[in-house]
């Protein structure tokens, strides 16, 4: 069933697309992107994951500092990616490096004095910092800083695999002539950002003395899209060592209380070929450290 946060999720997401976009485009071109994000992304899921209220709160800050880089814009940023690193930890700190990649922009191809590029940096990097710290003070209080790290840190990087530069995270079913009509939008949405990426940063830097074009707001979309691709992605685990971690009982994810871990395998997306459901139930009480 659908959730009820799905179409008002995916409204501001459209919303948000297009107020963007309509900062580099025609209007028309506008309403375009902004129904393909609908039609080849969110409408074919329809699943209100944390993946999506993070990437709406990356999207805002980006919105925020697009037009001009004042102490309050900058600051409101921050605590945007703030919020969005408590629902996706590392989409927050990617699209942090984007903005400060962007405010150094100002300085080198600007000219904007590097002072006020020093501030604006602070203030992002504090907001940002602030807005975590407060967000995991009841965290803190349950489990320690300790108890915290082993949560966030240790327990994800023993017992879940990552990669960097997550291109391509799989199909739904096998690649075939027969399925190749079903498995293009799939295929387009992939092979897109990898080539639009480096184009646009190659296009920013080769007319960085271009006063008139808007490559400053270029520049931070690109690097925004490139490091949320390059930023550390969760492979998921083979039916064996899921069955392996169920009988093991290894802790789960919330702290101080009854963790349910739960995972049904697709084809195509870390599951077995024959598609079998897997399902893990762990019903065991945290430790705090």
């Amino acid at each position: 069933m659908t959730n009820a946060a799905v179409l008002p999720l995916g409204a501001a997401l459209c919303w948000i697309c297009f107020s963007i976009a309509l900062r580099l485009m025609e209007q028309e071109l506008t309403l375009l992107a902004s129904f393909l994000f609908l039609g080849l992304t969110y409408a074919r899921l329809l699943n209100a994951t944390h993946h999506w209220f993070s990437l709406l709160a990356v999207l805002c800050a980006v919105r925020i500092i697009m037009p001009v880089r004042t102490t309050p814009r900058v600051a409101a940023a921050g605590i945007l990616l703030g919020v969005a690193s408590c629902f996706t930890q590392t989409a927050g700190a990617a699209v942090l490096l984007a903005v400060l990649m962007s405010l150094g922009w100002d300085g080198f191809a600007v000219g904007k004095p590097w002072g006020r590029v020093l501030w604006n940096g602070t203030v992002v990097v504090a907001a940002f910092s602030l807005v975590l710290f407060v967000m995991n003070i009841p965290l803190i209080k349950g489990v320690g800083w300790r108890g915290l790290w082993y949560y966030q840190v240790v327990y994800p990087r023993q017992y879940l695999a990552y990669w960097f530069g997550t291109w391509f995270p799989g199909l739904p079913e096998a690649l075939a002539w027969h399925t190749l009509p079903r498995l293009a939008p799939y295929l387009l949405v992939y092979a897109v950002p990898p080539v639009v990426y480096p184009t646009v940063l190659w296009y920013c830097w080769r007319n960085r003395r271009n006063a008139v074009l808007p490559l400053a707001e270029l520049l931070l979309l690109a690097s925004t899209g490139l490091f949320l691709r390059l930023k550390p992605g969760r492979i998921e685990p083979s039916p064996r060592q899921m069955f392996s971690l169920c009988r093991a009982r290894q802790p789960g994810n919330v702290p101080g209380r009854e963790a349910v871990q739960f995972r049904r395998f697709r084809p195509g997306f870390g599951g077995p070929r024959g598609g079998e459901p897997v399902w893990c139930l762990a019903n065991e009480r945290n430790t705090s450290a």
